[in-house]
């Protein structure tokens, strides 16, 4: 129990710090359910393998860091589709930092996707879709995603999606930007490594077939 609790201590350190230079505010109520979600993350990743992320100061720059970054681009109300959620991020915390969101974390897995429902077991406006994105048939202000092959999901996108964005790479975002069919109006470099960034952008919409 005592090493659990410093786990839950240095959680909430390592959080604030760094988010501290972002001027990003979280009540206690939020650090309180990311800290939940970390404390489930490592109970479920001793059964299956969520995340290879396993260092405690890695895994709240890598996951929550960069989620939370992520969330402060996009707007206070409307719909998010997490593509991909795996762990629940970016999902999860984007549901945390802006609880005006409804955020739909898609995952196609069947262990993860069951991770994810105990994750968003009494979150009210965080829903599970466990199956692939192709087959989700309703619509979203905004899609979000990392560690997915833009290849694989552009199409559809395009046709449910009006506002995307995405963590990725340096190098992978510039790769994104020379495909057609989404169009990229921002790139945000990520505060404490240059090297990831996030991508703001919209779809170019393909009518669905009648």
């Amino acid at each position: 129990m005592g090493a659990q609790h410093s786990d839950a201590e240095r959680f909430d350190a390592l959080l604030k710090s760094l988010l501290s230079p972002l001027e990003v505010e979280l009540c206690s109520n939020q650090i309180i359910r990311l800290r939940n979600h970390y404390k489930l993350l490592l109970r479920w990743n001793s059964r299956i393998n969520l995340t290879s992320v396993r260092e405690l100061d890695e895994i709240v720059e890598r996951h929550f860091g960069e989620s939370l970054f992520l969330a402060q681009l996009l707007p206070h109300e409307g719909t998010v589709v997490d593509i991909g959620s795996g762990a629940g991020f970016p999902g999860f915390p984007v549901s945390v930092a802006r609880p005006s969101l409804l955020v739909t974390l898609v995952e196609s897995v069947h262990k993860k996707a069951a991770f994810l429902q105990e994750l968003a077991r009494n979150e009210a406006r965080v829903k599970v879709h466990a199956g692939r994105f192709h087959s989700v048939d309703w619509k979203f202000d905004w899609a979000i995603w990392r560690g997915v092959a833009l290849i694989e999901i552009e199409d559809d996108i395009a046709l449910c999606v009006d506002r995307v964005a995405a963590i990725t790479s340096e190098r992978q975002a510039a790769q994104w930007k020379r495909r057609k069919k989404l169009v990229w109006e921002r790139e945000q470099a990520v505060p404490w490594d240059k090297r990831r960034v996030v991508l703001v952008g919209r779809s170019i919409h393909v009518p669905r077939e009648t």
